[in-house]
């Protein structure tokens, strides 16, 4: 979040103490909580007087000014309460910090922990028991996300086409076995990290019939299976970049519908520039994604995006974007483009 946004957000949340006080806010007292000094606050207090409401006529705007060394504010639109929760929200969040707090990081343990009390201390206590009800019927069920080698190994292998061998655990047999596949994508599913990926006919010896249990629910497709991460203890690259193609007609949005169709986590990072006309819509739909460039194109970064979904949103544009890489990306937008004008022509 930028200084200033901090900043706005701050006063946002001030406007309702500064408006009870009739005598109004020491200056000292309000820049010490907005985080300026004193000769920033005039500047600051101007750019508060374009809030207002509509239709905007004189009245209907905000009204902070400075008299002596105090802060008064009149005319507050509907701010003289600081925003409250209603019961649905405040317990929706409680569960959402209890989620989180129990991911194994003792700062963010202690830190959730004290935003859970203060939710719970400003519920009433038909709302406080009815959260604690709740609360005791959500099961939360934690999961070891996948290790980092595991991540950069798999993102290196997706973006050069190259298999991968794996120890991978069974369930069925209880223990590790080795396995080699074709990485696709990799996808989020209810609470879990998943490979999808073809399987080598000759995987070895531990990757007979007995031993070839699907990773997940089933096999999504005759061509690739599931591979939950956190089962597999160590992965490494094996043959020539270049070794094999995604099947075409392969959609990871089919493979778990609703399922990191848009996100794969590890896919291959793709740039895409979009032309000056387009550029300004892009930054502010991608933000910290989006570089601006001196001609006044943009240049947008996606880490772990799916392939599919990109080459669908540059094509959208028609002409206006290009991808810069992968190469695999260009070559499906390309294929791509080539199928929608021959389906026109035909």
């Amino acid at each position: 979040m930028k200084a200033s946004d901090e900043w706005f957000r701050r006063w946002l949340l001030l406007i309702p103490a500064v408006a009870r006080r009739k005598e109004g806010m020491p200056v000292s007292e309000l820049c010490a909580k907005l985080g300026i000094e004193a000769s920033e606050l005039q500047g600051a207090l101007d750019q508060l007087l374009l809030l207002g409401k509509p239709p905007f006529s004189p009245a209907d705007y905000l009204d902070v000014y400075v008299e002596g060394d105090r802060v008064h504010v009149e005319l507050a639109q509907n701010l003289v309460r600081p925003p409250r929760l209603t019961h649905d929200e405040a317990m929706a969040l409680a569960l959402g910090a209890r989620m989180l707090s129990e991911g194994g990081d003792e700062a963010w343990e202690a830190l959730l922990g004290t935003v859970m009390e203060k939710l719970e201390a400003a519920m009433t206590p038909v709302e406080r028991e009815r959260y604690r009800r709740l609360s005791e019927r959500v099961v939360l069920a934690p999961t070891a996300p996948p290790s980092r080698e595991v991540q950069s190994v798999l993102r290196q292998a997706l973006s050069q086409r190259r298999r991968v061998r794996m120890e991978y655990y069974s369930r069925r047999s209880d223990a590790f076995g080795p396995r080699t596949v074709r990485p696709y994508a990799v996808l989020h599913h209810e609470g879990y990290w998943y490979l999808v990926a073809g399987e080598e006919p000759s995987g070895g010896a531990a990757a007979t019939e007995g031993e070839r249990e699907e990773a997940s629910a089933g096999e999504a497709a005759s061509d690739h299976k599931l591979f939950r991460l956190d089962r597999i203890r160590r992965v490494e690259p094996v043959g020539p970049p270049g070794a094999y193609e995604i099947p075409e007609g392969f959609d990871l949005g089919q493979v778990r519908p609703g399922a990191g169709s848009v996100r794969s986590g590890v896919g291959a990072p793709a740039v895409v520039e979009v032309s000056a006309a387009k550029a300004r819509w892009v930054a502010e739909r991608f933000g910290e994604r989006v570089t601006l460039l001196e001609d006044g194109r943009a240049r947008v970064r996606f880490d772990g995006w799916s392939e599919g979904w990109i080459a669908a949103w540059v094509l959208s544009f028609g002409g206006e974007a290009v991808v810069i890489e992968p190469e695999t990306l260009r070559a499906r937008v390309r294929r791509e483009a080539e199928a929608a004008l021959e389906a026109l022509r035909a």
